[in-house]
């Protein structure tokens, strides 16, 4: 059995304009701690950015980001990771609200220990 800490912070920039439509960009950026089959720790980077659009009561982003890391040792096996988050939220008085979803899937590239892994959590907050 694996498990796996993620540790990001999120920042995001709007330009609200005139008619109401709201975009800018939004940076992940953080690290995952995974202990993994048979003990080994490995940290992996987590840095994704998304556009945001909508409009004040309906700010949105969504993507997906994939990458190979090594996951089991500093010599390890490689494995296919994908990151796909989504936020639904509205901005109020300067502050936006609402939820980020988040999910991984990973499982390692043919020729190598096999296994395979996913996970999600939603989290509601705000940004200033």
């Amino acid at each position: 059995m694996s498990t796996s800490t993620i540790e990001f912070a999120e920042k995001m920039t709007l330009h609200v304009v005139r008619d109401g439509t709201v975009a800018g960009r939004s940076d992940i950026t953080g690290s995952e701690t995974m202990k993994v089959c048979g003990g080994a720790t490995v940290i992996v980077p987590v840095s994704m950015s998304y556009p945001v659009t909508g409009s004040a009561s309906g700010v949105a982003f969504a993507g997906a980001a994939a990458s190979v890391e090594s996951l089991i040792g500093p010599n390890g096996y490689p494995a296919n990771v994908n990151r796909m988050t989504a936020f639904a939220g509205a901005l109020r008085d300067g502050v936006v609200w609402g939820t980020l979803t988040y999910k991984e899937e990973f499982e390692s590239v043919p020729e190598a220990f096999m296994y395979a892994g996913s996970g999600s959590s939603a989290f509601e907050t705000s940004l200033r």
